[in-house]
């Protein structure tokens, strides 16, 4: 499965939000694609969260941390600036 968090993806009309709502949303977002992953019981989850700032990337990263049952990695590893991290569950 994978995740897009580009704001666009996510809303009808992107220009309507100010960054803490974009953030939020896409932090909800997150939180709700993670556990649909493990209620359906999947094994990978790749989030893409871009290149830009890295204030996205950072909200990802401390979500993840924050979970348990999963271990995770940077696709940068695999594709220079991928922008992306994957997810495995366990």
């Amino acid at each position: 499965m994978i995740l897009d968090l580009h704001f666009h993806n996510l809303v009808k009309n992107p220009n309507d939000y100010d960054s803490f709502e974009r953030l939020f949303i896409q932090k909800e977002r997150l939180l709700e694609t993670l556990n649909f992953c493990r209620k359906n019981h999947l094994k990978r989850l790749e989030i893409v969260h871009g290149i830009g700032d890295g204030i996205l990337q950072r909200m990802v990263l401390d979500v993840l941390q924050s979970q348990t049952g999963l271990d995770f990695y940077n696709k940068e590893i695999l594709h220079h600036q991928s922008g992306a991290v994957m997810v495995e569950f366990h």
